[in-house]
């Protein structure tokens, strides 16, 4: 019996360090990344559709990522994301979380100085950041500090893209149907640039 728990003993012992590698999370090989629109010109009001992806086996919460470069021309570009069953009846998507503008945060390494120079490095990241800066009432919270609070997801898949920018939506992948795809309607002296990505984890 002691024999049988050592070599169980020994048998844990040697999957423990496959296991502690295995921390962190597969960001290229495990989501997968659909083109909705590739980098794209298009001008005048004609309303234009891409082509419709294929959500089937997804699971989870899907993002979907929008860029978009605009001459203003009119000040219009409405982008909404679309649903469908069976390619013919779309319905528009909701019960998204939309991030409509990025929020830029400092990094300072204060522990490294380059050569040369006497201040410590500083790096701007630029995140679409699905969460908004909350200052609490500190009599009621026991504290003063902010914090994010997430985006609610209680709101369509509409967004004004006349400005340009980036935009990012998230979504349950398993409340719409199994097609998906975005629709633009420009103004008519409006030329734009556009594209479009959605990240989803397929079920196993």
């Amino acid at each position: 019996m002691f024999k049988k728990l050592t070599l169980i003993g020994a048998l844990l012992t040697a999957c423990l360090p496959g296991a502690f590698a295995q921390s962190g999370f597969d960001y290229y090989q495990v989501p997968r990344t659909i083109v909705i629109t590739a980098a794209t010109k298009f001008t005048g009001s004609t309303v234009w559709s891409n082509n419709p992806v294929d959500l089937h086996g997804s699971v989870g919460i899907a993002k979907v990522d929008i860029a978009v470069y605009t001459n203003g021309a009119a000040g219009k570009l409405d982008i909404s994301g679309y649903t469908s069953p069976d390619l013919t009846n779309w319905t528009l998507v909701g019960s998204c979380s939309v991030v409509s503008n990025t929020t830029s945060f400092n990094y300072t390494n204060s522990t490294y100085i380059s050569a040369g120079n006497t201040n410590p490095i500083l790096a701007t990241n630029i995140l679409a950041y699905p969460f908004l800066a909350t200052t609490p009432v500190a009599s009621s919270a026991g504290f003063a500090t902010l914090y994010p609070f997430p985006y609610p997801f209680t709101n369509s898949f509409v967004i004004d893209g006349s400005k340009g920018g980036t935009f990012e939506f998230g979504f349950n992948a398993q409340d719409i149907n199994r097609y998906f795809s975005l629709q633009y309607a420009g103004a008519s002296t409006g030329t734009n640039f556009v594209a479009a990505f959605i990240t989803i984890r397929k079920q196993q």
